[in-house]
């Protein structure tokens, strides 16, 4: 039987065990006659015996546990703290030019050049390429998100004002929107972007068959 306190077997002899009792850091472990008895530390495995036995390392073997257990939570605590304040943290980045947002676009279409448009709030921007491939780069969360538009994929284009807002049939994707301040380029992008939202899809023929 292990002392539920200190750690300690407690062995009263003839196959019986017995709890002990503390006081001031020195256990007394007595039978239930009042007979002082032998004990053996579950830590050192060494047997002991007298009417005071001082326990100190058992005691200490649990309290330095427990101080480490604290310590580890707390700093995992202060930690995940900063983690969480890091990324309420204002978002700084920003597209300033167009060769900025062909450098993120070149991840995912790495010979990408063409055109691009920057929203005027820098958190976006729609991009044509030479080879006619139309596309969206935006800052979600703390990252740049390429996406090429395919014919079929949009269900709606909305402008108002100087902001365009985009919706794709998939559900999974938010609501895009862009600030295009130049009323040339505002228009080019929406005929440009009515143009996909109209036609079928390129995987399938007219017919509904595959091509």
């Amino acid at each position: 039987m292990l002392c539920p306190l200190m750690m300690c077997r407690i062995d009263l002899g003839e196959g019986r065990c017995g709890p002990c009792t503390v006081g001031s850091g020195v256990g007394v472990l007595r039978s239930a006659t009042g007979r002082c008895i032998d004990w053996r530390c579950a830590v050192t495995g060494r047997l002991e015996s007298g009417l005071a036995v001082r326990i100190d390392l058992c005691y200490r073997f649990k309290m330095n546990a427990l101080v480490i257990a604290i310590s580890a939570n707390i700093l995992l605590g202060f930690v995940l703290l900063g983690m969480l304040f890091r990324r309420r943290a204002a978002d700084a980045e920003r597209l300033t030019d167009s060769d900025q947002a062909l450098c993120h676009i070149r991840r995912l279409l790495p010979s990408a050049d063409g055109n691009v448009s920057l929203s005027a709030d820098g958190l976006g921007a729609l991009f044509e390429l030479l080879d006619g491939t139309v596309g969206l780069i935006e800052r979600r969360g703390r990252r740049w998100t390429v996406r090429v538009i395919e014919p079929g994929e949009l269900v709606a284009v909305q402008v108002e004002g100087d902001r365009i807002t985009i919706r794709f049939a998939d559900f999974g994707w938010p609501r895009s929107y862009l600030q295009l301040p130049d009323p040339a380029i505002r228009r080019h992008w929406d005929e440009r972007l009515a143009a996909l939202l109209r036609a079928t899809p390129a995987r399938y023929s007219a017919g509904g068959h595959c091509a």
